[in-house]
């Protein structure tokens, strides 16, 4: 009998990540390696990615070397890891630097599954990225990342089977447990349910705030600025076939305002938005 594999981001691993957070990993799925070691320098030295080896920083005090020829990334901490920050946030790190030496584009953004296709929701810090992911699971629809979105050419891959939301989020929606600050910030972690390792990916949606529920179609330009603003490690060739269809896919501004109660109206309306498109 063969050894069940499980994974993320397009990447099998084991211990010390907890299986739970994993989706069942393709046999294509490379094996990658995860280990700690305490380091206290003085002094950190600079980020440097290479086309086999990167170092790269972690919020708020640390660094992870990620070894291409051993497929393992090392992570350098001046205290042990909590167990609950192995999958996120310190698995970020690892996804958008493999995805790199893989030729895959990652984005600091999450995805939702609508009708059996993927939709990524990318945008500034505090646009409410992760409170319309959250809206997206206490309803049913499948979640395929929190916070880190690779793309395998015309397919989204699964991330981590957490999301990690700010407390706001977590008691309206009723999700999520208290975990204690976890890299950079204090989190509600509220496990997610399994999901296929791919989805066809489709297109955007941008939140943004505002005082009524609105939406726009953005150019080409805008489109491309965004991305570009949000890219993970590789930036793309301007005639790559695979950018330029990534570009054409359909990126659509969603406006909201910060009402909880009007939550389900803005949210209601964009899946009927994306249904038309």
């Amino acid at each position: 009998m063969s050894e069940t594999r499980a994974g993320a981001y397009g990447l099998s691993f084991g211990p010390p990540v907890e299986p739970s957070y994993l989706v069942a990993a393709p046999e294509h799925w490379p094996q990658w390696h995860l280990e700690w070691r305490l380091h206290r320098p003085d002094a950190w030295p600079p980020e440097r990615i290479g086309d086999e080896r990167a170092l790269v920083n972690l919020l708020p005090r640390g660094q992870v070397l990620v070894d291409r020829a051993t497929a393992t990334s090392t992570l350098l901490l001046p205290e042990p890891p909590s167990p609950h920050a192995w999958v996120h946030p310190y698995l970020s790190s690892t996804a958008v630097v493999a995805a790199r030496w893989a030729g895959r584009q990652s984005f600091h953004a999450g995805c939702f599954v609508l009708d059996g296709c993927a939709w990524g929701v990318i945008g500034e810090r505090n646009a409410g990225k992760s409170s319309a992911l959250a809206w997206m699971a206490s309803h049913g629809l499948a979640v395929v990342c929190d916070d880190i979105l690779v793309l395998d050419r015309d397919r989204a891959l699964a991330g981590p089977r957490c999301l990690d939301l700010r407390q706001s989020a977590a008691e309206h929606f009723g999700l999520g447990t208290y975990i204690g600050q976890v890299g950079s910030r204090e989190r509600w972690r509220a496990p997610l349910p399994p999901v296929s390792p791919s989805y066809p990916f489709k297109g955007w949606v941008a939140p943004n705030w505002g005082n009524e529920v609105a939406f726009a179609g953005l150019s080409a330009t805008v489109r491309m600025a965004l991305l570009l603003e949000h890219r993970g490690l590789l930036t793309p060739e301007p005639n790559d076939p695979a950018w330029l269809s990534l570009l054409a896919k359909p990126m659509v501004k969603l406006v909201r305002p910060r009402d909880w109660g009007r939550a389900d109206e803005a949210m209601r309306c964009l899946l009927d938005e994306l249904r038309s498109l």
